[in-house]
């Protein structure tokens, strides 16, 4: 946590936006499986298994380095198929029998890293109720229904 010590929030950039909304090249920065259970929800109470991701654009005249995360849920139908996408699109299977968790920890170790292009969307995440009137607060979102290699 010494890393975090003089990190001061009013160093934060006040025009700070997401992306606008295209098709970029993204390169996986880091990949983590682990099992949590909810305190709320559908799977209240129970072991559920998530895959945190994190993301940096590539090859953009503007955006180049800027960070995007996705939490993929192994339990949700449409994030097992984008899983799915992004092995075929990266070129780094499944192995058969390989356990999902070591899976996922060699793709993160994959070298080069991976990388592809998709759809980055920007869609509301929630509201800003300290402003009146409250105004929606709009985040980025990756979009996994056409995952294409960056070649």
């Amino acid at each position: 946590m010494a890393e975090f010590e003089y990190f001061n929030l009013n160093d934060v950039d006040p025009t700070f936006h997401p992306i606008d909304p295209g098709v970029y090249a993204l390169r996986l920065k880091k990949i983590e499986f682990k099992t949590i259970i909810p305190s709320k929800g559908q799977r209240v109470g129970l072991e559920t298994p998530l895959v945190n991701a994190n993301f940096s654009v590539i090859n953009h005249d503007k955006f180049s380095g800027r960070s995007l995360r996705y939490t993929f849920w192994p339990a949700n139908s449409y994030d097992q198929k984008a899983l799915a996408r992004l092995s075929t699109a990266v070129g780094v299977p499944q192995e058969q029998g390989e356990p999902f968790p070591e899976y996922i920890k060699r793709l993160g170790e994959t070298n080069p890293p991976v990388e592809f292009k998709t759809f980055v969307a920007i869609e509301q995440s929630g509201v800003d109720e300290t402003v009146d009137p409250p105004k929606p607060i709009m985040d980025n979102k990756i979009k996994w229904s056409n995952v294409l290699p960056i070649n």
